[in-house]
């Protein structure tokens, strides 16, 4: 074939370098890591856990983020009491990634939040040490009904939270990811890019904001 027949016309340094870059490209392909982060809404969707379907499935569904605290009145750490997701997947079998969901639709509690993290903060690390998870995912959602207080001072004010949050985890092995969309001001793609936020999650593939 042609491409034999200008390789033996070449000297053997220069097979020798193709040779190592295509070792190269093929690690780097192998190296590849397809993740998939399943939302998992049980008690508060009334579903239960089929536990054997994420054990099946657990090589495309690497990722799991599960309901399990809120964000209260006062800056509070809310427990919603639900399913142990984490220890029901664990001793399962469960090898993937495990991610606890902290949520709320008010934005007068994030507002509060913002003020006074450090308290919320030092209950979530603790917490997530003892359960020995991946890290939380924060679903915050306000201003779904055009409420007032989602502006630009906001959005400063919660990517600079979520850059103090991720830094809190980090010190303790754990990751942080952040749940965005577009319907109001309150996400600033690039604030909360620039912070120590380790991924972001965009809702805008299945929500209404889609245009």
């Amino acid at each position: 074939p042609p491409l034999f027949v200008a390789v033996t016309t070449m000297s053997a340094r220069v097979v020798a370098l193709l040779l190592l870059l295509v070792t190269v490209a093929v690690v780097a392909s192998a190296a590849v890591h397809r993740r998939v982060m399943l939302w998992a809404c049980l008690e508060r969707c009334g579903r239960d856990a089929d536990v054997d379907q994420f054990i099946q499935h657990q090589s495309t569904l690497n990722a799991v983020s599960y309901e399990a605290f809120d964000l209260g009145k006062n800056a509070t750490f809310v427990d919603n009491k639900f399913t142990r997701l984490q220890t029901v997947l664990r001793d399962a079998g469960y090898k993937g990634e495990l991610y606890a969901m902290i949520t709320t639709t008010s934005i007068n509690y994030i507002l509060e939040l913002m003020k006074n993290p450090q308290g919320f903060i030092e209950a979530a690390v603790s917490r997530g040490v003892a359960d020995k998870i991946t890290g939380f995912n924060i679903d915050f959602e306000p201003c779904q009904n055009g409420e007032k207080g989602c502006d630009a001072t906001a959005a400063r004010e919660f990517a600079d939270f979520l850059d103090q949050f991720a830094k809190a985890l980090h010190s303790h092995n754990m990751r942080l990811s952040v749940d965005v969309a577009t319907w109001s001001e309150f996400w600033d793609y690039e604030k909360i890019s620039a912070s120590a936020v380790d991924e972001v999650c965009v809702m805008d593939t299945y929500t209404s904001s889609v245009s």
